[in-house]
C-alpha cells in the first residue's frame, strides 16, 4: 500500500473512532441526565402522594379519588400489596394495566422499557388505609425525553459522517502536502541515477518544517556525495596519470634491454637502474594509495599515553641516518610532553611531515615539541621555498603538488601530506601549516589534552 493511502486511511480509523468515541459519550451523558432529571420528578411525585393520602386518610378522604388527582400524563398510579397483589390501579391509558409489577420494600425509582417506550417509575412504601405496607407505585411515559434523544441520535450521526467525510478530504489535501515532497524526492533521485547526475530538489516556502528539513538534508547529500564523487575521479585521474609515466620508463628500458642487452652492457646497466628506481616509485606510490584507501575506514587505533619527546627524538634520529641530513629536536624544558595517542601512527605522521621538509630544504630541519597552553603539539619547520599562499588550502588534497619541477626531483607523489592529514584526524588532532615564500614552512601537530 503506498504511503499517501496508508496515512489517509489510518487518518480516516483515528478521526471515526474518536468521533464514535465522543459523540457515544455525548449521547449516554445527555440520556442518563434526562432520565435522572424524570426519575427525579417522579419520585417527588411519589412523596407528595404519599403526604396526601396521610392527609387524607385523617380527613376520610376516598384514596381513589386522591390518586386521580395525583395522576401523571400518560401514566399510572397502582398499589402493591406485600403479597405482591393489585390493590389499586389509576389510569387513563389501558396499555398501562398490562404493565408487569413487584413488590418493592423500599423506594426507589427508575426507567423501564415497555413495548419499545420509555417509562419512567418510582415507588416508595406507605401505610394504607386498613394499616397495611403497601408500595405505591408511578409510571409515567416519557415521550418528551424519548424524542428528544432520538432527535440528538440524529444530530449526532449526521455531524458525525458530515465530519468524517469533510475529515476525508481535509486529510486528502494533507496528505498531498506532506507526500508531495517525498515524491520529488524520490523523482529527483531516479533522475539523478538515470541521467548520472546530482539533482537537487526545489525548496519552496520559509516554512522550517520537518519536511524542508528534509528537502534540506537530501540536497546537502546530494552536495557531498557530488564532492566526493569529483574527488574519486580526479583520484581515479591523477592516480592512473602517476602510473603511466613509470609504467612507459619500464616497458621503453625493457625493450632496450631486448634489443640491445645482449651486446652493449652500459644498456643493460643503465635500464637496470632506470627499471629499478622506477619500480621504487611505483612500490611508493602502490602503498600509499593503500594507506589512503585503509584510513578512508576508521583505523584501529591502540591509544596510550605516548611521550612526544621521547619519540621526536627517536624519529629524528632515525631519519637523520637515513636522510643524511640535520634534524634538530628541541623540547620544551619541565614536564614530559604527554599526549593520548597510537605511537607508531603518530611515527608515521612525523616521518611524513620530516621527509616532506628535508625535500623541500637544503637547510636544516628542526623539530619543536611542547605544549602551547594544555595542549601538547609537535612542530616540524623547514627553511625551504615555502608555499604559495592561494596553495595553502590545497596542500592536503591527494596528489597535489607545490612545485612541479622540484617534486618531480625529490621523487614526491603528492600523496603524503593527504595522508598525515587522515592520521591527524583519527587521533583527533589538529594539523596546522604556516609558510611564507623564500623563509620555509612549519607544520605543526596540536593534540589534544
Amino acid at each position: 500500500m503506498r504511503l499517501k493511502n496508508k496515512i489517509q486511511l489510518y487518518t480516516s480509523l483515528s478521526l471515526f473512532l474518536m468521533v464514535l468515541l465522543f459523540h457515544t459519550a455525548i449521547y449516554f451523558i445527555f440520556s442518563m441526565t434526562l432520565t435522572q432529571k424524570d426519575m427525579s420528578r417522579l419520585s417527588e411525585v411519589a412523596e407528595n402522594i404519599a403526604i396526601a393520602l396521610k392527609k387524607s386518610e385523617e380527613e376520610g378522604l376516598p384514596s381513589s379519588e386522591l390518586l386521580k388527582a395525583y395522576l401523571p400524563q400518560n401514566g399510572m398510579i397502582r398499589v402493591v400489596t406485600e403479597k405482591g397483589e393489585s390493590k389499586l390501579t389509576v389510569t387513563k391509558e389501558s396499555t398501562f394495566s398490562s404493565l408487569p409489577f413487584t413488590y418493592e420494600s423500599g423506594q426507589t425509582a427508575e426507567i423501564q422499557e415497555y413495548n419499545k417506550k420509555m417509562i419512567a417509575f418510582a415507588a416508595i412504601p406507605v401505610i394504607w388505609t386498613n394499616g397495611d405496607i403497601v408500595s405505591l407505585q408511578v409510571y409515567e411515559e416519557i415521550e418528551n425525553t424519548e424524542e428528544n434523544l432520538a432527535l440528538l441520535k440524529m444530530i449526532l450521526i449526521a455531524t458525525g459522517v458530515l465530519f468524517i467525510v469533510l475529515s476525508y478530504f481535509a486529510g486528502h489535501i494533507l496528505t498531498k502536502q506532506i507526500v508531495r515532497p517525498i515524491s520529488r524526492m524520490t523523482n529527483t533521485m531516479k533522475a539523478s541515477m538515470r541521467e548520472k547526475a546530482f539533482k537537487r530538489i526545489e525548496l519552496t516556502g520559509d516554512s522550517k518544517d520537518e519536511l524542508y528539513q528534509m528537502g534540506q538534508t537530501f540536497n546537502e547529500m546530494a552536495e557531498i556525495l557530488e564532492k566526493h564523487y569529483e574527488k574519486e575521479q580526479q583520484f581515479l585521474h591523477d592516480a592512473s596519470h602517476e602510473l603511466k609515466t613509470p609504467i612507459t620508463v619500464i616497458m621503453s628500458y625493457s625493450n632496450l634491454l631486448k634489443r640491445w642487452g645482449q651486446s652493449r652492457p652500459e644498456v643493460v646497466e643503465e635500464s637496470s637502474q632506470a627499471i629499478h628506481d622506477e619500480a621504487k616509485k611505483m612500490k611508493r606510490l602502490t602503498d600509499q594509495l593503500l594507506t589512503l584507501a585503509k584510513n578512508g575506514q576508521p583505523l584501529y587505533l591502540d591509544m596510550k599515553p605516548v611521550d612526544l619527546g621521547h619519540l621526536c627524538s627517536q624519529v629524528g634520529h632515525t631519519l637523520e641516518v637515513a636522510t643524511n641530513r640535520t634534524i634538530l629536536t628541541h623540547i620544551q624544558a619541565g614536564q614530559p610532553v604527554i599526549a593520548e595517542g597510537d605511537e607508531e601512527k603518530i611515527k608515521q605522521l612525523l616521518t611524513i611531515l620530516i621527509d616532506n621538509a628535508v625535500k623541500y630544504s637544503a637547510e636544516p630541519v628542526d623539530v619543536n615539541c611542547g605544549r602551547a597552553g594544555e595542549k601538547p603539539f609537535i612542530s616540524v619547520v623547514d627553511k625551504g621555498i615555502g608555499i604559495k599562499k592561494e596553495d595553502l588550502p590545497k596542500i592536503f588534497d591527494r596528489f597535489f603538488r607545490v612545485d612541479e619541477a622540484r617534486n618531480s626531483e625529490t621523487g614526491g607523489t603528492g600523496l603524503g601530506l593527504s595522508i598525515a592529514k587522515q592520521m591527524a584526524e583519527e587521533h583527533g588532532a589538529e594539523l596546522k601549516v604556516d609558510s611564507r615564500i623564500g623563509e620555509g614552512t612549519v607544520m605543526t601537530i596540536l593534540f589534544q589534552k
